[in-house]
């Protein structure tokens, strides 16, 4: 500092705190420094005259030249470039050492002051204040049981600071109260990862004008995962973190390059790795381990992967467990990556981790990446589980619900968008029953249940799509939609030869006031189940008025089986419809019919019948997979004389429900995204066409 004629040059020292004052006298009158300026290691103190320093570091030495007095230590100063004082010294301020993370600003908290020297006298150095706190009248004792807190804190012994802390809150209101005793307590708190209660107390609106207080803010905020306020005051309180003593420094820079990697704030993180490469070594092999394992994550930023593996490695080989899991969790990600390693080897190494530490976002952030390995293997079970870990154990956290979000969208996918149908019936069935929870309410969860139920049915899994379809009717549905799915449900149980069930089903699932189309399928459904249980006549009862096609198939079925030939010939007339025109064929299922009327014919005795069903529809049963039949049949040279055993004979691979059961299968148990049906009329165009 450039200076005329500067005075003699004193050292003072505090008997009761060990503190150095080192003063310069200046002959010249009114030349002093206006205000306060609080540094890591020293303080300029406000003065009407001449220039006084209080020291925190005992290598720090204030020198008189001739011209300027000088103030530095073996290793320069903790200070940025700054500002020119203000003082009523004018030009004062010419020596400078600049650093890149930002100006030093005032400090509330003095750790390199506190902490008197190594932790070799630390005994020794409690003993005495003990001593000295005892002797002392209860009135003076807050003040030194405030000096042992600070000594405490300042070597990272947080339960004991908080400890005396406590003490004089219950003894001292006053001393409890003021602003230094709060921003140590609240610093010890965040020391002793007490994040809520930390950020509860650094809010005392008397702490903002101090810098080193934003670094703690930022501390307590990372706790708590409020990275957004981390972010903030990290940024506001960098400066302050440059000079802090071991350990506090390594302590709180881990939570700082976090947050920075986190905030992808990779200009600022490298300014900290070069700063700190030196001095790494000093921090002890946890917290070098803890370091390590960040710089490699630089590293990978930055694209530099050999450096991001072998930070990794070091981290991993440290046994510092917190280290060691992270790391390991990065180098699978970052093998697998490369193609170093296989899927299923990722996958087993995630699984060893997630078990080596648990509790906190770190198991989180394994399972969430297991679960998207899993996902990747399509092994939907395992990923379905290993998400629903998060949920199970972290319901009020944020990735719950992010977690619970994924596991919908697995399942959507799988149900509704149809990825279900790569794995088999029955592990889609099992899986759907093991997350059945996962179903979404409304119309989209309900046609994932019938499309499930479609695919079991399909491979004839029939009881189970019963199941499933039983469970949707009874506890999701209701109105007109439950009587929708409740017909399903029934033709489901007579497909399955259950008419009594398919009775149930359309009883469980009544409502007055359905559409037409579902009345009649209801109706219909309802018939064939009669008539299975042996009341043909209930049956026709059930038909009576009903000229639809369905109504048809169903009423010649149940005529054919009651050997009623005659009214079966006229159902089978009108099913029939009009010959083919200029030869042309009959398909199969047409030519089912023709055959079943010529049976009926027959058997009625209708010679007359039978012989121009033959002329009329013979043509076009050439080419029918059912022609040798219909010939030995409907042939009048051929078929005369035969009796009803050799006939049954013939049509013994005909199912006379064929046709009303294969419509109706199409037409109710295909998902169209809506719970409706088709109309009849539409029904007898798709099956006639």
């Amino acid at each position: 500092m450039p200076m005329e004629a500067p005075g003699q040059l004193f050292r003072f020292q505090d008997p009761d705190v060990g503190d150095t004052v080192q003063v310069v006298a200046i002959t010249k009158p009114g030349l002093g420094i206006d205000s306060e300026r609080a540094y890591p290691e020293f303080q300029i103190l406000a003065s009407a005259q001449g220039v006084a320093i209080e020291t925190f570091n005992d290598d720090l030495v204030l020198n008189k030249l001739e011209k300027a007095i000088v103030f530095s230590g073996p290793k320069g100063l903790y200070v940025s470039e700054i500002a020119t004082v203000p003082s009523k010294m004018g030009e004062a301020g010419a020596g400078k050492t600049a650093v890149t993370l930002g100006a030093i600003g005032p400090q509330i908290l003095k750790p390199v002051k506190w902490q008197r020297g190594s932790l070799s006298k630390l005994m020794e150095t409690r003993r005495e204040f003990m001593s000295g706190i005892a002797t002392q009248r209860p009135t003076r004792r807050a003040e030194s049981r405030t000096e042992l807190a600070r000594y405490n804190f300042s070597h990272g012994f947080a339960q004991e600071a908080l400890g005396i802390l406590s003490v004089v809150e219950l003894t001292d209101l006053k001393a409890a109260t003021a602003e230094d005793f709060i921003a140590l307590k609240g610093a010890a708190l965040v020391l002793a990862e007490r994040g809520a209660e930390a950020q509860k107390t650094l809010k005392d609106p008397r702490l903002d004008d101090f810098q080193d207080m934003a670094l703690w803010r930022g501390a307590a905020a990372d706790l708590v995962g409020d990275q957004e306020a981390a972010i903030k005051n990290f940024d506001t309180g960098d400066p302050s973190l440059q000079a802090y003593p071991v350990p506090l420094k390594p302590k709180l820079l881990v939570r700082r390059l976090n947050t920075a990697l986190e905030a992808e704030q990779l200009e600022l993180a490298k300014q900290w790795r070069d700063r700190i490469t030196d001095e790494i070594d000093t921090y002890g092999p946890t917290y070098k381990a803890r370091l390590d394992y960040l710089f490699g994550r630089l590293y990978r930023m930055e694209l530099d992967l050999d450096n991001a593996v072998a930070s990794f490695q070091t981290a991993k080989d440290s046994g510092d467990l917190y280290s060691s899991v992270r790391a390991e969790y990065e180098l699978t990600d970052l093998n697998l990556q490369q193609e170093t390693i296989e899927l299923e080897e990722a996958i087993q190494r995630l699984e060893r981790l997630r078990y080596a530490w648990r509790g906190d976002a770190f198991e989180r952030k394994v399972l969430n990446r297991l679960g998207e390995l899993y996902l990747a293997k399509s092994d939907y079970r395992n990923a379905l589980n290993t998400l629903k870990v998060i949920v199970t154990y972290f319901p009020k956290h944020t990735d719950a619900r992010e977690a619970a979000e994924r596991m919908r969208g697995v399942f959507r996918r799988l149900y509704f968008e149809g990825e279900a149908d790569n794995i088999s019936p029955l592990k889609a069935l099992a899986l759907y029953d093991e997350f059945r929870e996962l179903t979404p309410a409304g119309p989209e969860g309900n046609i994932m249940i019938q499309k499930l139920a479609e695919r079991l049915v399909n491979v004839d899994l029939l009881d189970k799509a019963s199941d499933v379809l039983s469970h949707q009717v009874k506890f999701r549905l209701k109105g007109e939609e439950k009587a929708g799915v409740g017909t399903k449900l029934a033709l489901i149980r007579l497909i399955a030869r259950d008419p009594q069930g398919a009775l149930g089903a359309l009883r469980d699932s009544f409502y007055p006031n359905v559409s037409l189309e579902i009345e009649n399928d209801r109706r219909r459904i309802r018939a064939k189940a009669e008539f299975e249980l042996g009341k043909a006549n209930d049956a026709i009862a059930l038909l009576a008025g009903d000229i639809s096609r369905e109504a048809d198939l169903l009423r010649s079925a149940i005529y054919f089986r009651e050997q009623n030939w005659g009214e079966a010939g006229k159902v089978y007339q009108r099913l029939v419809g009009d010959p083919p025109v200029d030869g042309a064929s009959i398909d199969s299922e047409l030519g089912r019919t023709v055959l079943l009327w010529a049976v009926a014919l027959k058997l009625n005795r209708d010679e007359d019948g039978l012989r121009q069903l033959f002329e009329m529809y013979g043509p076009g049963m050439r080419a029918s997979p059912l022609a040798a039949t219909f010939d030995y049949i409907a042939k009048p040279s051929e078929g005369a004389g035969f009796d009803l055993g050799s006939i049954q004979k013939q049509i013994a691979d005909v199912d006379q429900f064929q046709a009303f059961m294969k419509n109706y299968r199409e037409r109710l148990l295909q998902s169209d995204g809506s719970s409706g049906q088709q109309t009849g009329e539409q029904s007898a165009q798709t099956t006639s066409g």
